[in-house]
């Protein structure tokens, strides 16, 4: 689960979007059921969860502490340097 987030995460945690249904190359839009696919086996994941949408929460509940841990990330090597 927490890798799910982990990876669905990561264009929007790293700001290459600021939205993720911006990043073409993910497959959370076929998780929270914005694409219809069958490329992805998304049942062990989402039957965590009551309805796409939850999903959909668990992941951007995570947005602003992903962000924070990026920008110290950037500061403490900027700063080893």
């Amino acid at each position: 689960m927490h890798i799910s987030r982990y990876i669905h995460i990561n264009p929007i945690a790293t700001f290459l979007v600021k939205n993720l249904d911006e990043y073409e190359w993910s497959s959370y839009k076929e998780y929270t059921n914005k694409v219809m696919s069958e490329i992805c086996t998304k049942e062990q994941i989402l039957g965590f969860f009551k309805t796409p949408q939850d999903y959909k929460q668990f992941v951007l509940d995570q947005v602003d502490y992903a962000q924070k841990l990026e920008l110290i990330k950037h500061q403490l090597i900027d700063e080893e340097i």
